[in-house]
């Protein structure tokens, strides 16, 4: 316990807290990447626990190590992948693989050390977004992968049909963000985000998102991350939410013919600035990049 009204225990809690370690230790990034910002601005970026991947407004893609050193795989001896600005990056979980998208209307799996199993495909429209399933490096995957345009659809390889494609849902505007994680697929489109349930075909539901005060709900990035298997994490325009998804009572199920899972908004607050991403940190703890209002 200490003495509000006691001077020196007031200076001694100030000083424990001055001497509290941060957290986060930050670090300049250097090497190639420096040439590389020296020639072209960077659109997007993906981060593995093996490797950094940039895409940049002129469609290229770089591979760097942590240290920002260029790597040696095939992504980075191929020519532009796109023509046109880079909009989104997913890599595996193995990191074996990674999936891009981009204004030009293209979508591009590549393999980091094999090219027995790209795929590119040409929708003819923008896309904002593409997920790899996390298990993509697996061979009897399916090699499944997700394209947002105006449309949520699946890609999968089939033994006889070769690529399959299958919409899961038709979105209100444009898809642009998408995180996969096991069975479930969140999703946002410009009216909120929604949970689709993979084993069980269906939607989870939405989750409604309000308009901000200045500009449109789609002038800002929608930051998607699960920091469990059925916890995620939400942060866009000034708020965070975070929702569990969890199993219904099974009569329940049965008697109003319900999807066996539902989707739970737990917490939401405000912050003092714009969101530009969200990831979990620790045990009920969340790390927040933000930009100023």
């Amino acid at each position: 316990m200490t003495d509000a009204n006691d001077p020196e225990s007031t200076d001694s809690c100030s000083l424990t807290e001055e001497e509290v370690e941060p957290k986060l230790k930050y670090v300049r990034l250097s090497n190639d990447l420096k040439n590389i910002l020296s020639e072209e601005a960077i659109s997007c970026i993906a981060v593995h626990p093996r490797f950094l991947c940039l895409g940049t407004h002129w469609g290229r893609i770089h591979m760097l190590d942590h240290q920002g050193n260029r790597v040696e795989t095939l992504i980075n001896l191929r020519q532009n992948p796109h023509i046109l600005s880079v909009n989104k990056i997913s890599v595996d979980s193995k990191g074996e693989y990674i999936g891009t998208c981009s204004d030009d209307g293209m979508a591009i799996i590549n393999g980091l050390y094999t090219d027995e199993n790209n795929q590119k495909l040409n929708v003819g429209k923008v896309i904002r977004a593409v997920e790899l399933d996390p298990l993509h490096y697996k061979s009897g995957s399916g090699r499944r992968f997700l394209i947002g345009d105006h449309k949520l659809v699946l890609y999968e390889r089939t033994f006889l049909k070769g690529l399959k494609s299958t919409v899961l849902s038709e979105s209100e505007g444009a898809v642009s963000a998408i995180k996969w994680n096991g069975q479930f697929i969140a999703w946002a489109s410009s009216l909120g985000v929604h949970v689709y349930d993979l084993s069980e075909r269906c939607s989870l539901g939405l989750i409604k998102w309000e308009e901000p005060k200045e500009g449109k709900l789609t002038d800002f990035r929608c930051n998607l991350s699960w920091s469990n298997s059925t916890t995620l994490l939400i942060g866009w325009v000034d708020t965070i939410r975070i929702c569990v998804i969890r199993k219904r009572n099974p009569i329940e199920v049965s008697t109003r013919n319900l999807p066996a899972h539902i989707v739970d908004p737990m917490s939401t607050f405000q912050t003092e600035f714009y969101v530009c991403g969200v990831a979990p940190l620790e045990s009920h703890q969340l790390v927040v990049l933000g930009y100023p209002k």
